[in-house]
């Protein structure tokens, strides 16, 4: 039995690195074993303009723990990603209003 998840498979079957789209926040984290099959940088910054991708590097981040809700022992890596995509997210939405005004 794999005791990890099979990138290649997942890469191939559901479209891979080769995203594209608009205002995509991706975040990962160091201890997550799918992050090969993340968007840990961006591939194509031409396709990928709208797209921001931030790689957290800190013990215990894994898996989803920036969806996680915040604790005040959380490391200063995460804390500092959770407000990058906060900010980032701000801006997608003023941008929008300011479109739909």
């Amino acid at each position: 039995m794999q005791d990890h998840p099979s990138v290649d498979y997942v890469n191939s079957n559901f479209g891979g690195l080769d995203i594209t789209g608009e205002n995509i926040f991706f975040m990962t984290a160091s201890e997550d074993p799918w992050q090969g099959a993340c968007m840990v940088e961006l591939h194509d910054p031409v396709k990928q303009k709208d797209m921001v991708a931030h790689h957290i590097t800190c013990p215990d981040c894994s898996h989803c723990v920036d969806l996680h809700a915040p604790a005040p022992d959380d490391p200063t890596e995460l804390t500092q990603a959770r407000v990058m995509a906060q900010d980032q997210i701000r801006k997608w939405l003023q941008q929008e209003v300011e479109f739909l005004q």
